[in-house]
């Protein structure tokens, strides 16, 4: 596939996972699933994040689950100790209209 081809797809994503998590909830929740997602593949157990990010399980389970909205400061731990680039953030932050 070529370069071009690629970054069309790549923006096509970013902006439907955009439309999906307009709201405050639904933002909360999908960047929880994303940690969770990144900590698996990395093989990671939610202890180890916690502590790599140093947080307690706890907070990084209710994050996880979507139940809290982790602040700035947590969110850019979380997204170094699982390897997400800053810009990948973008989908989960509020945009205006």
């Amino acid at each position: 596939m070529s370069c071009m081809k690629m970054q069309t797809k790549r923006s096509i994503l970013k902006e439907d996972l955009m439309k999906k998590v307009k709201s405050k909830k639904n933002r909360v929740a999908a960047f929880g699933k994303m940690i969770r997602e990144k900590r698996r593949a990395l093989g990671m157990s939610s202890e180890c994040l916690a502590e790599k990010a140093n947080r307690s399980e706890r907070e990084v389970r209710d994050i996880e689950l979507g139940k809290v909205e982790p602040k700035l400061s947590t969110t850019l731990l979380l997204c170094n100790a699982c390897e997400v680039d800053v810009g990948e953030l973008e989908a989960y932050v509020p945009h205006e209209e």
